[in-house]
């Protein structure tokens, strides 16, 4: 593999990894700016100008947007989060310069009509409302605004309904000019690619393009709440958790240690006492959510409201026994064995590869992108006392926020829980 890595003139980043043995490439184009970078009363609008650019440029209509690609076998698609908007396709060698085209296209001149804009609006507004009527779906969205507010990493990537209702035709060609003015742009491709020729295509596709320097992430402290939602449901959904400041891969690493020890998987301790052990709950699992300057660690479990205060029991003092005794050199050795395979099965794709990359350059733009080989390196680098040195840190209850739907008729709390 050789990963190559090029800035255009006007700004853009282009990264490429060539790999022989593919027949097809991934290819990617990343708007940094995401639904922590929005205002509160434009909460949602980096999400709807992703669904917006499908909907034809000065080039192509939108059928002729998905057809470019999906005639030829390959797929297209988008994302947004709370740090970055992406939009990627996976196409066979020979279409890699028709995919270019296509999405740089997409970010450089879409049209933006008001009669697309106002059905597409329609169209958001019940992705929202899907959203909160499926408790599973809000309840992240729900803990993320009980750890940080109503601001950055607070704000839920799609918006609120209010907040979408208000977006205008205005608003979306606001966000157009910033896209190809003030927003850093990186163009990615993974697989069968050739760098050079790759960069010129890019370099045509987007040479009206100004890309100026990523937004410089601060460390967004939590400002822990807990929120109860009642719902005509039958289980109760909860998320607890909190965020650190992400200083450097070690730490990184470290954390995702603590992560797959704790309850990342069937082998963890919050998977074999709460499931297995007393069968309180089918969904029980902690998770990892990487920003670009923060870590947010999270308990998730679904069961029975009759269940709950056993399972949050159980929770509390699985916690106390980790944060005092720390892990052991058995699940530090399996964990860090978990975190290397899982990085190498989980390349095994062209898309997966590409995300590798720029994801890596989005949070250190300043840093060598890094080879998988190099990662596990640095995996291996890390010692039992770094993970067990955070656990204090990570298990501090007064930075922990919660979030809980339950039953209408139920009346249980996550923070009298709290006891570590």
């Amino acid at each position: 593999m050789k990963i190559q890595q090029t800035e255009l003139p006007n700004g853009v980043v282009v990264i490429t990894e060539s790999q022989s043995a593919f027949a097809s490439a991934t290819i990617g184009v990343w708007v940094e700016n995401g639904s922590r970078h929005e205002t509160p009363e434009l909460n949602g609008v980096s999400h709807f100008y992703e669904h917006m650019v499908f909907k034809g440029t000065q080039k192509r209509d939108p059928l002729e947007q998905v057809q470019a690609i999906e005639a030829k076998g390959g797929y297209i698609n988008a994302y947004t989060t709370r740090d970055h908007t992406c939009f990627y396709t996976k196409v066979v060698e020979q279409e890699i310069g028709v995919a270019t085209d296509v999405l740089c296209d997409m970010i450089n001149a879409p049209l933006l009509e008001k009669e697309e804009f106002t059905k597409e609006k329609e169209v958001i507004l019940e992705e929202v409302r899907a959203s909160i009527d499926a408790p599973e779906d809000i309840i992240h969205d729900l803990f993320a605004e009980a750890l940080w507010g109503q601001t950055g990493l607070g704000q839920p990537i799609a918006g609120y309904l209010k907040t979408v209702k208000s977006i205008d035709i205005k608003d979306l060609r606001s966000y157009q000019t910033k896209v190809k003015s003030k927003f850093r742009v990186v163009v990615s491709a993974a697989g069968a690619v050739n760098h050079k020729k790759f960069v010129k295509m890019v370099e045509e596709a987007l040479n009206t393009q100004k890309s100026l320097k990523s937004h410089k992430a601060k460390f967004q402290p939590p400002i822990p709440k807990h929120f109860v939602k009642k719902k005509d449901v039958q289980q109760c959904n909860v998320v607890l958790g909190t965020a650190i400041g992400a200083t450097d891969r070690r730490q990184q690493i470290a954390m995702n240690i603590v992560n797959s020890i704790f309850g990342d998987g069937m082998a963890s301790r919050l998977f074999q006492v709460i499931r297995e052990e007393h069968g309180l709950a089918y969904s029980v699992y902690s998770c990892m959510d990487n920003y670009s300057d923060t870590m947010c660690f999270s308990l998730c479990m679904t069961l029975e409201d009759k269940k709950f205060e056993q399972a949050m029991q159980i929770l509390n003092d699985e916690i106390c026994k980790f944060k005092t005794d720390g892990a052991t050199q058995e699940e530090f050795d399996q964990a860090k064995d978990s975190l290397k395979g899982g990085l190498q099965l989980s390349l095994e794709s062209t898309s997966a590869r590409m995300n590798f990359m720029v994801r890596q350059f989005l949070r250190r733009p300043s840093e060598e992108i890094l080879k998988p080989v190099q990662i596990l390196k640095l995996i291996d680098e890390v010692t039992l006392d770094d993970v067990n040195s955070l656990l204090p840190e990570i298990f501090n209850k007064k930075d922990w926020a919660s979030a809980l739907i339950q039953p209408k008729d139920s009346k249980l709390s996550v923070k009298k829980w709290l006891k570590f």
